[in-house]
């Protein structure tokens, strides 16, 4: 039997072989828990949804088919998990694959957390404004905007995953188009300028102004991390008016744990937070090229004790490398509809692949015998439409 390793050796293993949203759990006003932690033991794991296996996240296939998917309102989105999605996942201790193939742990919980939504109310092919809130769309960002192109977002209504940022824009891994009027908007941010006065409490968050009247939820300060449902007003008010606060809740410890995100925070290489979560990576060793600040995005392995991430290894992410863009799929065809040549699209667990002159076959496969039902799986890089992947390799999945 196979022993755990930590996730990022796991990564290394993978790599040899061949040659691991930030979300978080949120207190509400009122006591309420918006996840379930497991304590110690298990993988601990926050980042975006790169693939299906049933879920890949920060470089492990999870088995989700046993585990309890929420959102951070505790709905539940069993069978709803969509590509580009802040999760928080808890599972068992990953352990290798076969040669070749990801890291495997079996999930338990799965929650899935976005970071605004909201009306546009400036658009281009890169960036977009959302209840004042600069988001920035890069190489990886999904785009499920159906036939509206992000330039054109402007007056819509949109839900946007991510990773917060204290200074700077939200950095978006998946915009979804909202089918109708939601019932309310939602924003997460650090506070700044919080004053309360008769029972009122006006705050910012990343420079929109907010109002909220009524007891503040535990640990409701200024430099805390926050989530806050508005009410749907139209037209957009000078001042919004918060219906709902939730204060970021502090992890259980976890001795595997491994967190993508913005560093919202910068005191020293050794001393910084992540998603609003403190690091501590005075013994860390670092990789990839970049400068540690604010802003910047980076992934961090390590354990959490007493609610700070000690880290093992940091990472910088880039969203143009090739690594940070590579997407993966398990599941069987549908779709099927030949092009021209040795072109094809069809769809596999909900995503759009196209397959072209460059993808190479393996095992046997050709593309002749690519049809419906057909278990494949496929890896490749998102298109720069956001929504269709560009198959690289397909081969087929035991």
């Amino acid at each position: 039997m196979s022993s755990p390793l930590s996730l990022r050796s796991l990564r290394a293993w993978r790599a040899g072989l061949a040659g691991l949203v930030a979300a978080f759990s949120l207190v509400a006003c009122g006591g309420g828990s918006g996840g379930v932690d497991t304590g110690g033991t298990g993988a601990f794991s926050v980042g975006r949804i790169s693939g299906f296996g049933s879920i890949i996240v920060n470089g492990v296939r999870y088995d989700d088919s046993s585990a309890h998917v929420q959102d951070d309102d505790g709905n539940d989105l069993k069978g709803q998990l969509k590509l580009g999605m802040v999760v928080e996942v808890q599972g068992t201790a990953p352990t290798p694959g076969a040669a070749g193939e990801l890291p495997r742990s079996t999930a338990s919980h799965v929650e899935v957390s976005s970071v605004v939504k909201g009306p546009v109310t400036a658009a281009s092919s890169n960036s977009l404004t959302v209840l004042g809130q600069s988001v920035t769309l890069t190489a990886s960002t999904v785009l499920d905007l159906g036939s509206v192109a992000a330039a054109d977002l402007e007056g819509r209504v949109v839900e946007v995953y991510g990773y917060p940022s204290a200074s700077g824009p939200i950095v978006a891994t998946r915009v979804e188009l909202e089918s109708s009027a939601p019932a309310f908007y939602k924003l997460t941010g650090f506070v700044s300028n919080p004053n309360t006065s008769g029972g009122t409490t006006t705050f910012t968050l990343g420079g929109t102004s907010l109002t909220y009247t009524g007891a503040l939820p535990e640990g409701f300060a200024n430099g805390r991390l926050v989530r806050v449902k508005l009410r749907a007003d139209s037209p957009a008010p000078a001042v919004w008016t918060a219906t709902e606060i939730r204060v970021r809740k502090v992890y259980d410890d976890h001795a595997e744990a491994e967190v993508e995100g913005v560093v919202t925070s910068y005191t020293s290489a050794g001393d910084f937070t992540v998603n609003g979560l403190r690091v501590d990576a005075s013994r860390a060793t670092f990789e990839g090229s970049g400068t540690l600040a604010a802003g910047v995005r980076v992934e961090v392995e390590g354990s959490i004790q007493n609610g700070v991430l000690i880290a093992r290894k940091v990472e910088f992410e880039d969203d143009e490398s090739e690594d940070e863009r590579e997407i993966e799929l398990h599941g069987a065809i549908s779709g099927f509809t030949a092009g021209t040549g040795s072109s094809a699209t069809f769809v596999v667990r909900g995503v759009a692949v196209r397959v072209d002159g460059t993808t190479t076959y393996k095992d046997g496969l050709s593309f002749g015998a690519l049809a419906n039902s057909l278990a494949v799986e496929v890896k490749g890089r998102l298109h720069t439409d956001g929504a269709t992947v560009i198959a690289t390799e397909v081969k087929r999945d035991d």
